[in-house]
């Protein structure tokens, strides 16, 4: 019985090989687009799966809360007494337990010329947390003493070649040479710590003082995360449940109150979370880019689907008159309900196998594209291993029976007789099925076609929104200054040589490289409880950086040097707690703050610890990150300083573009010959930080909105042939009577019409809540005009004109004769 089922389907092939190939087609990009997302969510899945104990190996995450909001929030970022006192705490749960910080320098080997890389400062355990592979060095004393570092085969071959790197020297930016004790394999590339170089935590006490990842402040972060590993999951989860009373037990009680009002928590996050959930989201409210990204991929690819399998069962519901003699005699010498649902199902499995078949081609082909859209590096040899050739097949299986099971019951149900009298495609309920899931398909088309343009349009937003300031001709050179070695070259050289060219407007510097902000710190009015506190973003900035900007005074002065007491030293520890240092504030700074005017707030005094600042200007809220920055991470006031700073803000004459990157290249070139130069302009990183969250959501919104309308299209033509096919004597005999051939072509094509109005009329309200939650991730939302929603419903209604005017012209133009004598 399998054997002529199988027989009778390939037969429905052959002898209907558009149709069949439309079905195919359908769902063969269904299928695609699920496969893809498949493979990225095992992609995903597998993060960190490289560590060897990674079912017990955590991150320890701070619990905090957006205080003007309450909005509660994770970070990746702990205070620093935390782990040993965890040591103490959970001495005979712990197996492993690790601090790591991240940092970036210049190294060079033997005097050769340096180059960047990314490290992290870290405690020996971490390598064992992370399970990497030691190819050289004892593991017991790896990141044990001043001056060693552990890197990675691929940094060895970088730096020493083919030469042994094992105990040999990196110059670490000028301040420390550090020996090489271990090296270990290069990890894959499904983790989410790239641990390319190691440097022990020793080596940067030495540098930077005894205090370095060994404060004592409770609620100071600074960058510090903190891995933990346990001998099983029970045991992780009775300390995850046990925090709480952590920091009940050992928070200091000058912090208690304060802890309370920042909602401060901690939790216990599995790495295999990490990928998905980054938390680099200190001071504002918990987003996930990827997450995000993800779950429009897996809406997208079910939306596809979902339209594949409904073009699957519009045309073989639309097939029935064809296949009526057929089932009718099988009903009439005895083949049951049962038998009959196990053939058409039998038909549309093989249908989805063959699409199974011929997607794996197009993934190849759209691979490069999706995991450079998606920043994901799986191959299409990962789609023939067991589990994803296993899963693959099981989708094709579920979609095979869920696009056969509605037809397949449809023609179980119809008597005999009604089907051999070919009446069955024609009934009410007939027309009504076809027209409902018509809807259906272009209700999706609409509605991702919608979200795409609301995404282009929010993008477009972004760039063009008033931040505050003109990011258009501004460089950013980092002059990779550093405290520890303030003689490796002379700084005001540098400064008064850039400054020496008529391409150069103005000059300023700031400690922390735009579009990234500065510390957030409590700040408190003179009147406040000292438990009372609002936590805000600032940073440290010289003289003419307002001017250098283009930033809009609304009162008072920017920084001047005529005014000794505008300036503050950098390092807090030399800063005059009873001098009053002027700072700039934005107009954001003082609503939070509850106070008047720009004007009023003239002289009005701020707490950061032990520093006293009074307010000498008030600028217009600035946005280094567009509309998707808070008001809590914007930076809200300015101070300032005569000290070097690293990050040098360069505003070039635009007539002269050329002229001015050739002397900054060449002044770069005198004063730190040999150091990488490191520059961009400003508007170029603006940009990345606003593609980084809508790119590839936009791209791939557009995408599936493509392909559903192609494939609601497909749809769309077939079911025109089949329903001008049956109606080739009604309109013979209209034009018998006088009809012209406008009105059977207007009379034909209303019937396809109707649904697909009845479509973008459902796709409007879909729309609005795709959108309104997409533009709930920005603090600035793009006016999205009513007017797309109408031309987008022009658009899909003279697309459905265009797919069914052949047909309809050409039924309406066909000889009466020869329709009247049809069959």
């Amino acid at each position: 019985m399998f054997k002529n089922y199988l027989r009778i389907a390939l037969q429905q092939i052959k002898r209907q090989p558009v149709y069949s190939a439309i079905k195919i087609l359908s769902l063969t990009m269904g299928l695609a687009a699920s496969v893809l997302v498949i493979m990225h969510v095992q992609y995903i899945q597998s993060f960190n799966k490289n560590i060897a104990n990674w079912e017990n190996t955590y991150r320890l995450v701070t619990h905090m809360m957006v205080r003007e909001t309450n909005q509660p929030y994770r970070t990746m970022t702990t205070a620093e007494p935390y782990l040993p006192q965890l040591r103490l705490d959970y001495s005979d749960q712990l197996v492993r337990s690790a601090k790591i910080r991240g940092a970036s320098a210049l190294f060079n080997r033997m005097n050769n010329d340096a180059s960047e890389n990314n490290f992290y400062w870290a405690e020996p355990d971490i390598i064992e947390i992370f399970g990497l592979e030691l190819l050289q060095g004892d593991p017991n004393s790896l990141l044990a003493e001043p001056n060693t570092m552990v890197i990675s085969e691929s940094v060895a071959q970088k730096y020493f070649g083919d030469d042994n790197a094992m105990g040999e020297i990196l110059e670490l930016g000028e301040v420390a040479d550090i020996r090489v004790t271990g090296i270990y394999a290069d990890q894959p590339q499904n983790v989410t710590h790239e641990l390319e170089m190691l440097v022990s935590v020793p080596t940067a006490r030495q540098i930077f003082g005894e205090n370095f990842m060994a404060g004592n402040a409770w609620i100071g972060f600074n960058g510090t995360q903190t891995f933990l590993t346990f001998e099983d999951e029970v045991t992780a989860m009775q300390v995850n449940a046990d925090l709480e009373n952590f920091l009940d037990r050992n928070l200091p009680e000058n912090s208690v109150t304060f802890g309370d009002q920042i909602g401060l928590g901690l939790s216990l996050q599995p790495v295999t979370d990490m990928y998905l959930n980054p938390l680099n989201n200190f001071g504002e409210v918990e987003s996930s880019p990827r997450k995000t990204m993800l779950t429009g991929l897996l809406v997208f690819a079910g939306l596809i689907l979902a339209t594949s399998c409904i073009n699957y069962i519009n045309l073989s519901l639309a097939q029935i008159s064809r296949r009526g003699k057929e089932i009718g005699i099988r009903k009439t010498i005895g083949a049951n309900r049962g038998q009959i649902v196990s053939q058409f199902l039998l038909e549309s499995l093989l249908f989805t196998f063959l699409a199974l078949f011929i997607s794996v081609p197009l993934i190849a082909l759209a691979l490069p594209v999706y995991t450079n859209l998606t920043d994901t590096y799986f191959e299409i040899s990962h789609l023939f291993q067991t589990g994803l050739v296993l899963q693959a097949a099981g989708l094709a299986v579920l979609t095979g029976l869920l696009a056969g099971f509605a037809p397949a019951l449809s023609i179980a149900r119809l008597e005999p007789t009604q089907i051999m009298k070919d009446s069955a495609a024609g009934t009410r309920s007939g027309k009504i099925s076809k027209a409902i899931v018509t809807s259906a398909q272009f209700a999706f088309s609409a509605t991702l076609i919608l979200l795409s343009i609301a995404i282009y349009v929010q993008t477009r937003h972004l760039q063009e929104l008033d931040v505050g300031y003109d990011k258009d001709n501004l460089v950013i050179l980092d002059s990779r200054f550093a405290s520890e070695q303030p003689d490796a070259f002379n700084y005001e050289a540098l400064l008064n040589d850039l400054r020496d060219h008529p391409a150069i407007a103005s000059l300023a510097a700031a400690q922390n490289r735009p579009p990234g902000t500065g510390p957030i710190n409590p700040w408190r009015l003179p009147s406040y409880a000292p438990d009372e506190s609002i936590t805000l973003a600032h940073t440290m900035v010289s003289p003419n950086y307002i001017e250098t900007f283009g930033m809009r005074l609304l009162a008072g002065r920017t920084f001047q040097e005529d005014f000794a007491t505008d300036f503050m030293p950098t390092d807090f520890g030399e800063i005059d707690e009873e001098q009053d240092y002027g700072i700039v504030v934005t107009d954001d700074m003082l609503r939070r703050f509850g106070l008047g005017s720009p004007d009023s707030a003239m002289g009005q005094r701020f707490l950061l610890g032990n520093i006293n600042m009074h307010v000498i200007g008030v600028i217009q809220r600035f946005q280094f990150a567009s509309g998707m920055e808070s008001a809590e991470r914007s930076v809200a006031a300015l101070r300032a300083t005569l000290d070097p700073l690293r990050f040098l803000l360069i505003r070039i004459d635009p007539t002269r573009t050329e002229q001015a990157l050739a002397h900054i290249d060449a002044a770069w070139e005198r004063h730190r010959p040999g150091i990488p130069l490191n520059r961009e302009f400003f508007a170029q990183s603006f940009n990345e930080v606003i593609d980084s969250r809508t790119s590839g959501l936009s791209m791939a919104a557009l995408m599936s909105s493509i392909i559903t309308t192609i494939i609601a299209g497909f749809g769309l033509y077939a079911l025109a042939s089949y329903s001008s096919e049956r109606r080739t004597k009604e309109v013979g005999i209209r034009k018998t009577l006088g009809a012209t051939t406008e009105g059977i072509i207007g009379l034909l094509a209303w019937d396809f019409i109707k649904p697909v109005l009845v479509a973008c009329v459902i796709a409007w309200p879909l729309a609005y809540l795709a959108i309104d939650n997409f533009y709930s991730n920005f603090t600035d939302r793009a006016n999205f005009s009513v007017l797309f929603y109408l031309a987008v419903t022009v658009g899909i209604v003279g697309l459905a004109l265009i797919t069914v005017a052949v047909q309809c012209f050409r039924t309406a133009n066909s000889d009466p004769v020869k329709s009247l004598r049809y069959e």
